[in-house]
């Protein structure tokens, strides 16, 4: 005789997480450049340039970009124009300011007490080009993408209810992002090689249920979906419809890792899922494996939605929960047949 395997899965849906709060952190900050002792107020978002601050242009000017023609640095013609106060570069758009190096952005901001115990990130939308960030003196991290937000997990940094001192260093040096001297994302020769954060600025918390990662993959077979959510530890709440639906954890005994093939779907309307759940269980529970695996992590685990049944036997149990016959059985594993308790 034939038997397959019967697996019990729930669907979820919508993840449903506590919504988060966020401040704003555009506003006034202070500056420091590299090898000056002064603090500017700057507002940000911004860079150096529009808060009119850099170094003052010259012939000495480095600019981050090649240069194929040398005839400014000695045609009389070019003479007025290299003037300190004057300067005017005949081969790109000359900025009134102009600075590579690091920078530091310092503010101190309130974060609310009711923000403990949850999840805080700060967010800079368009840094230029690497950012280095400390919290209450304690270094968070450093990221240097020119083309995706910095997103630092603050969290054991930050202090609820309290001041809090952000300092985020920022450097515009191309040497270490590798895009080359010519690139259009960091030359002179186009938007400038600027210092500097533009775009969203924010702390933002996000909830006690922080989830990091969530992956869907449809069963088109049978109309349902098996949705993986990571990044947590915490028990989460998932929705279907307005609908509380069961979940599982990955690492819990009663979650599936290896692949199955689909040999029959049914179709039951108006019933219950967690209650149809419960009733496979208890009515195929003689039949459940008793077995020990390690999954994909190398984990031991205990499933306990691995039934050994004949197809045949559910059929009969789909057909008798869609009648409304199937109270008072149970099946017997001797027999292969569906009897009454």
């Amino acid at each position: 005789m034939k038997y397959f395997g019967i697996l019990i899965f729930s669907l979820l849906s919508v993840l449903s997480v506590e919504a988060g709060n966020v401040i704003d952190l555009s506003g006034n900050w202070q500056a420091q450049l590299h090898g000056n002792p002064s603090q500017y107020a700057v507002r940000l978002p911004g860079s150096l340039l529009t808060n009119h601050l850099g170094d003052d242009l010259s012939v000495n000017t480095r600019w981050t970009g090649s240069l194929y023609d040398s005839s400014f640095y000695y045609n009389p013609y070019m003479a007025p124009y290299r003037r300190k106060g004057h300067m005017k570069f005949p081969f790109f758009l000359t900025p009134n300011k102009h600075y590579v190096g690091e920078v530091v952005y310092t503010r101190a901001i309130f974060v609310p007490k009711a923000w403990k115990g949850r999840k805080v990130t700060l967010f800079l939308e368009r840094p230029h080009i690497e950012t280095t960030v400390t919290v209450n003196g304690k270094v968070v991290g450093h990221q240097m993408s020119l083309n995706t937000p910095h997103v630092y997990d603050v969290t054991s940094a930050i202090v609820p209810g309290k001041e809090n001192a952000i300092v985020i260093k920022v450097y515009n040096g191309i040497e270490n992002v590798c895009v080359g001297q010519d690139s259009h994302s960091v030359t002179d020769q186009t938007q400038g090689n600027w210092n500097g954060l533009v775009g969203r600025m924010e702390l933002q918390c996000h909830g006690r249920h922080a989830v990091g990662n969530v992956q869907v993959y449809p069963h088109i077979n049978n109309e349902s979906a098996t949705v993986v959510v990571s990044g947590t530890k915490e028990k989460l709440t998932f929705l279907l419809d307005g609908k509380s639906v069961d979940a599982k954890r990955q690492n819990d005994s009663t979650y599936l890792l290896a692949k199955v093939e689909v040999v029959a779907s049914y179709k039951l309307a108006g019933i219950n899922r967690t209650r149809m759940e419960n009733l496979f269980h208890r009515l195929f529970a003689p039949a459940r494996l008793n077995i020990t695996i390690n999954d994909r992590f190398g984990h031991p685990v205990q499933p306990e939605e691995w039934f050994l049944v004949p197809l045949f036997v559910i059929d009969e149990a789909v057909a008798r929960i869609k009648d409304g016959s199937i109270i008072g059985y149970v099946y017997d594993p001797m027999s292969a047949k569906l009897v009454k308790a």
